[in-house]
């Protein structure tokens, strides 16, 4: 909703990338205190003290040298990413607004997606969907927002009749039926899957 509101309003400017950071902050902020209090309530309740943080973790200038490697890789990726994106969209006669829809989409969502199968196959549903909704909400707010600040764009018309309305459709149709069915089952799933599909081809059609 926030990304529509922000392309009615002129596009993500510099000051809606500000505002998005901001909410995304305040909203792991919130996020963060919550649990804490949650953990230390309950401790308490137990008559357990919280645990410390585990001492044996990796020393910090190894951690800061992976982390820099990994962002170095991270960027080199991107960077290929896009110059491919680019060419697809050159090759194939299409925009590359379909292409950031479709492929680059796809790409970008493929570690989440190993993510949450191998979390749903080990009994832990509450972190598959968690690192769905929490992946939304950090690529509008986060992503859209450090873009939106570095270099401002506006919101395409295709994207603020169709594409924008159909995401906050589905997420809306998500909270309905998981609060029909107490859950998404594998027939939910494969709904949503075949909608996807269905979508991604009338996109490429």
């Amino acid at each position: 909703v926030m990304l529509a509101l922000a392309g009615l309003a002129g596009g993500l400017t510099r000051t809606a990338g500000v505002v998005f950071i901001s909410g995304l902050v305040i909203y792991m902020w919130t996020l963060m205190s919550r649990e804490r209090k949650a953990t230390a309530v309950a401790a308490a309740l137990a008559g357990e003290e919280i645990e410390p943080f585990d001492v044996r973790c990796p020393k910090f200038w190894i951690s800061l040298g992976l982390t820099v490697l990994g962002t170095g890789a991270a960027i080199y990726g991107g960077k290929l990413l896009v110059e491919g994106s680019v060419e697809l969209a050159a090759l194939w006669g299409i925009s590359e607004e379909v292409i950031g829809l479709t492929v680059v989409a796809i790409g970008t969502s493929l570690p989440e997606l190993a993510t949450s199968v191998i979390a749903a196959l080990r009994k832990h549903p509450e972190l598959a969907l968690g690192n769905v909704l929490g992946s939304n909400v950090y690529n509008v707010l986060g992503i859209g927002g450090a873009t939106a600040a570095v270099a401002p764009f506006e919101i395409s018309p295709q994207l603020m009749s169709v594409d924008i309305p159909l995401m906050i459709g589905v997420s809306l149709l998500m909270i309905v039926v998981a609060a029909i069915w107490r859950g998404i089952n594998r027939w939910t799933g494969a709904g949503f899957l075949i909608a996807y599909m269905a979508y991604v081809l009338i996109l490429l059609g």
